[in-house]
């Protein structure tokens, strides 16, 4: 049974550090990538960009890669860790976070399209450059709505999380209420974008946030594990089969 423990807690220290990784090639890609290059409403400047840093731009689909590639392993190592405290929730948990992953996997497709109309010597010889720019800034729109849409439903996802952290006793009661806080706010923030864009970007970044802190703290609360903290209810782990 102590073998079994172990073996829990370093997969779940295996959870923590795909968070990790999640959550820097995620800010990778939206900040350092897609914010840098794409300029709001200015589809010759954002086409521009993208040609002239087409590396740096195509770093950013690899990213959105490898956050697709960690998530889905995260998502079944949380499964391993929470089944035993309620499959029923755990399962779906599971079920909308392979709804989002399919989602900003498909988006992922309208990356490459973007630049794969600003790169074809058909295009360019059919239409004029600021149709072939259009196109692609058409395209590039359509692949943030898809991650809206995405985020989303990731929003529902941390708020199961947040219910199995809270009744599971395996981490901290704060972690806990700080991914609801996280669920609401991306469910806020996607909403906002369908409803009102203008007053969705009058939240940003301001409601990302409280997303950022909560799944930071949630992916050090995997590495550090249940043994180091001595609030936590260490034994549950022994009923995780």
């Amino acid at each position: 049974m102590e073998n079994n423990n172990s073996q829990l807690r370093d997969l779940a220290r295996l959870g923590g550090i795909l968070y990790l990784i999640v959550i820097v090639t995620g800010i990778y890609a939206e900040i350092f990538v897609v914010s840098n290059l794409v300029v709001g409403n200015d589809q010759t400047t954002t086409a521009n960009n993208i040609v002239s840093h087409e590396a740096l731009y195509r770093s950013g689909i690899i990213a959105h890669l490898l956050t697709l590639v960690s998530s889905l392993l995260l998502l079944g190592i949380l499964f391993r860790i929470f089944k035993s405290t309620s499959e029923r929730l755990a399962m779906t948990m599971v079920i909308f976070n392979v709804v989002a992953l399919t989602i900003e996997a498909v988006s992922i497709l309208y990356e490459f399209e973007t630049i794969s109309i600003l790169k074809s010597k058909m295009m360019a010889g059919v239409f004029s450059p600021d149709q072939v720019n259009s196109l692609a800034y058409q395209s590039l729109k359509m692949q943030t709505i898809g991650y809206d849409v995405a985020l989303f439903f990731f929003g529902i996802v941390c708020c199961f999380m947040s219910a199995l952290i809270l009744k599971s006793k395996l981490y901290l009661r704060w972690v806990g209420l700080l991914m609801l806080l996280a669920g609401v706010c991306y469910i806020t923030n996607s909403l906002a974008s369908f409803i009102s864009p203008a007053f969705r970007r009058s939240l940003l970044p301001f409601i990302l946030i409280p997303c950022f802190i909560a799944e930071l703290s949630f992916s050090i609360n995997l590495i550090v594990g249940p043994r180091t903290i001595g609030q936590l209810d260490v034994p549950k782990f022994a009923e995780l089969k």
